[in-house]
């Protein structure tokens, strides 16, 4: 979920959008929403062995997965009141283990699940099993699933209902210690995602602290929320790797602004340019929050804006009215985007602060823009650009701070755009 890399194959491939732990389903270790509206079910067992007890540890993971398979797992929105079957192109039941589990479930079951998944309803079941491990682990599967069954429902589970419980699921020893196999995999995607690549392990142990707490309480967590709460300890993170083509962009606009200054930025006079200081921009640097600098055609409004993003020392997105359209979509399409601006701001993450300007909204072409605007300031359940604070704009909720220039023309009232910019002006005219 953090490095939005898809999961793999055996887990759903799928990508993760919330965890969440001892989720209250039956099989309730840990649970995974993914982009696909599926459900990844985990069940943890330490030193996993295959076992014919109906006691031993196997035998209760397998007891989770026939219940999990009559109750179901919620619906897609907009039914997720509702329950629906497992899915097994979208759904996984996972019964993992650690690396102290035997060859018997760390390969001969691992493989033997796997070829299950997809294996034709044509083709006898036991033929699966390839070698002598597999078939001594097929063996164990369906007597604990017969059992299981029989015992639940009083009737015999026969091989078409066998190969319908082992579609979703999946088996897998992990080793997850310090010098582990699995965990050294994920970390260069750790220390591609850090501004500091050798916090990673760092960032790792703070995952399983974290993964900890939400089983104590029971809780869900999303990325951004994860996202904030490791920026809060100190684990900066770059932009995800499908954005960053976007933020590039995004800088090369900036860019392209500000090596073009508005026509009025300093006077002509005999003995040369001149610049006019303004009072206002006192205020400016003052300012908490997202601000609308309103005022006269030739006020001064673009001049004022400009100064204001080539003096800024973090992250800078400053847009003019000739770049912004009148939905996300068509602004996409003219800033030669990948994603939507407020997806791109969100996923821009980063210890520098960031700003976001936007001069003259109300002269955005096509339809009405104060309908997409709006998501690009703060608000509780919006987080533009990340959680960075901002310097010079200083503000308690997250980045960026949005400056707007909104020209007042004279003998025509401004267009009132409710919702659009939140908040109070910090001073009068």
């Amino acid at each position: 979920m953090l490095t939005e890399t898809p999961l793999p194959e055996w887990a759903s491939g799928r990508l993760v959008v919330g965890v969440g732990g001892q989720t209250g389903r039956p099989v309730d270790d840990v649970g995974g929403l993914t982009d696909a509206d599926g459900w990844v079910c985990v069940q943890a067992k330490k030193n996993l062995a295959r076992s014919d007890a109906p006691d031993s540890d196997l035998a209760a993971a397998l007891e989770q997965l026939v219940v999990i398979r009559v109750e179901g797992v919620p619906d897609r929105p907009p039914n997720q009141d509702e329950l629906r079957p497992l899915d097994p192109q979208v759904d996984r039941v996972l019964i993992l283990t650690d690396d102290e589990a035997p060859m018997t479930i760390a390969e001969a079951m691992a493989r033997l699940v796997d070829r299950l998944r997809a294996w034709p309803e044509a083709v006898p079941l036991v033929e699966a099993a390839t070698k002598a491990g597999e078939r001594r682990a097929l063996i164990t599967l369906r007597g604990h699933l017969e059992r299981l069954w029989a015992e639940r429902h009083g009737a015999t589970a026969d091989e078409s209902f066998v190969r319908s419980l082992l579609r979703p699921l999946a088996v897998r020893a992990l080793d997850l210690r310090p010098d582990g196999g699995d965990l050294r995999a994920l970390l260069p995607d750790f220390r591609d995602l850090l501004e500091d690549p050798g916090k990673a392990l760092g960032l790792w142990r703070e995952l399983e602290l974290i993964s900890q707490r939400l089983a104590v309480e029971r809780s869900w967590i999303r990325r951004a929320d994860l996202v904030r709460e490791l920026e809060a300890l100190g684990y900066h993170l770059t932009p995800i790797a499908r954005l960053r083509r976007d933020v590039q962009r995004l800088q090369q606009v900036t860019a392209a602004n500000l090596n073009s200054p508005p026509s009025d930025l300093a006077l002509t006079t005999p003995d040369g340019p001149v610049e006019v200081s303004r009072a206002v921009s006192a205020v400016l640097d003052a300012s908490d929050g997202n601000v609308a600098v309103t005022g006269d055609p030739g006020a001064g409004k673009s001049v004022l804006l400009h100064r204001f993003a080539a003096g800024h020392a973090g992250d800078v997105v400053y847009l003019t009215h000739h770049q912004l359209r009148g939905t996300a979509g068509q602004t996409r399409a003219e800033l030669n985007l990948d994603h939507d601006l407020y997806e791109v701001l969100t996923g821009w993450t980063g210890s520098r602060p960031g700003l976001l300007l936007l001069d003259g909204i109300d002269q955005t072409r096509g339809v009405e823009a104060s309908s997409w605007l709006p998501e690009l300031g703060p608000a509780p359940t919006r987080i533009p650009m990340a959680d960075r604070r901002q310097h010079p704009i200083v503000r308690p909720s997250p980045r960026p701070s949005l400056a707007d220039d909104v020209p007042r023309e004279a003998g025509r009232p401004r267009p009132r755009r409710p919702g659009t910019l939140p908040g109070r002006p910090p001073c009068g005219r």
